[in-house]
C-alpha cells in the first residue's frame, strides 16, 4: 500500500492510521503568523498576517469551523498559550511595530480582556504554558535586536517576572515552543541563519540545558506535543520552505523523521489533541487555510 492510498483509506474508515496525514475542513480565513491553543477538543486560532483580529474555532470532533469574538488588537507574529479555559495572546506586530500587548480570551464567555503588558515587546517569540504561568522565549524587538529573554507571566497574579535567559538569542520560533510537565522546549529558530538547536528549560529549577540537536536546521516551524514527544513541522532553512516532520523523544533525547507534510509550510500553528497533531494555516505556495491532521 502506497502512502497516498494509506491516507485515503484512513479517511474513508473514519480514523487516521499511524504516521499518516489527512485533510480536514479548511479554516475560514487563510493566514499565517497566528497563535493557537486548545480547550478540550476545540482549537482556537487568533490573529495572523495583515494585523488580523480574526478568532476562529475548530471543533476537532465535528470537523467544523466557527467564528468567535474578534481579538481587540489585530496583529501577527504573536505567540499564545492556553491556561485553563483562557487563551493568552501576547506580543507580535501591529502596523509594522512590535507591541507589548497581552490579551486574554475567555473561551467560555467568548470575551476578551486586556492584561498587564509584556515588559519587552517581541515578535516571533516562542511560548509555553506550565501550570498557571506562560513563558515567552526569545523573539525580536522593534529595533530588530534578537533576544534571549525569558519573560514569565503569572496568569493568576497578572504580573510579569524575568527568568533565566536562553543559552542563545533566537527568533522566528513563534510556533516552536512546547512543554511537557515542568519542562519547556525551544527548537530551531533563526539568528543570522536557521538553527538546529534544542534547548530545554526546567521551570522548577529555572535552568536551561542543551539537548540533542534537530536532524536539520530550520526556523518558522510549528510544534506540538503528544505524550512525551514534541513534533516540529515545516519551516524554512534559508533556501526554501520545508515539508519535514521531526519527532523529538523527550525521554530518550533522540529524534526521528516522520511522514512529510502534505505540502511545504511555514509560519503555521500546530496543536496536539488525543494522539492527533492538527497543522493549521501557514504559508505554502501562498497564504493557506489548510487544516491537516497527523496521526502520531
Amino acid at each position: 500500500m502506497t502512502p497516498m492510498i494509506g491516507i485515503m483509506a484512513s479517511q474513508i474508515s473514519g480514523h487516521l492510521e499511524i504516521n499518516t496525514w489527512a485533510a480536514k475542513a479548511n479554516m475560514t480565513t487563510a493566514r499565517y503568523g497566528m497563535a493557537a491553543g486548545a480547550v478540550g477538543n476545540v482549537i482556537y486560532v487568533v490573529g495572523g498576517v495583515g494585523d488580523l483580529t480574526t478568532n476562529e474555532a475548530y471543533d476537532t470532533v465535528a470537523n467544523t469551523w466557527s467564528s468567535k469574538a474578534a481579538m481587540t488588537t489585530g496583529r501577527y507574529n504573536l505567540t499564545g498559550k492556553v491556561v485553563g479555559t483562557v487563551l493568552y495572546a501576547m506580543g507580535g506586530e501591529n502596523g509594522g511595530s512590535t507591541i507589548t500587548t497581552n490579551q486574554a480570551y475567555d473561551t467560555v464567555a467568548n470575551t476578551w480582556s486586556t492584561k498587564t503588558a509584556m515588559p519587552t515587546g517581541v515578535r516571533g517569540a516562542a511560548s509555553a504554558a506550565i501550570g498557571t504561568t506562560v513563558y515567552i522565549f526569545g523573539g525580536s524587538t522593534q529595533a530588530n535586536v534578537i533576544q534571549s529573554l525569558n519573560q514569565a507571566y503569572d496568569t493568576v497574579a497578572n504580573t510579569w517576572s524575568s527568568k533565566a535567559t536562553m543559552p542563545a538569542a533566537v527568533w522566528a520560533i513563534s510556533g516552536a515552543g512546547a512543554s511537557i510537565g515542568t519542562i519547556a522546549y525551544v527548537m530551531g529558530g533563526e539568528n543570522g541563519t536557521p538553527k538546529d538547536t534544542n534547548y530545554a528549560y526546567d521551570s522548577s529549577a529555572n535552568t536551561w540545558s542543551t539537548k540533542t540537536a534537530m536532524p536539520a536546521a530550520k526556523s518558522r516551524s510549528a510544534s506540538a506535543t503528544v505524550g512525551t514527544k514534541v513534533y516540529v513541522m515545516g519551516g524554512e532553512n534559508g533556501s526554501g520552505v520545508l515539508n519535514t516532520n521531526y519527532a523529538y523523544d523527550t525521554v530518550a533525547n533522540t529524534w526521528a523523521t516522520k511522514a512529510n507534510l502534505p505540502s511545504v509550510t511555514e509560519l503555521a500553528c500546530a496543536v496536539g489533541i488525543n494522539g492527533i497533531v492538527y497543522l493549521i494555516g501557514g504559508y505554502t505556495t501562498g497564504t493557506s487555510n489548510q487544516t491537516q491532521a497527523y496521526s502520531v
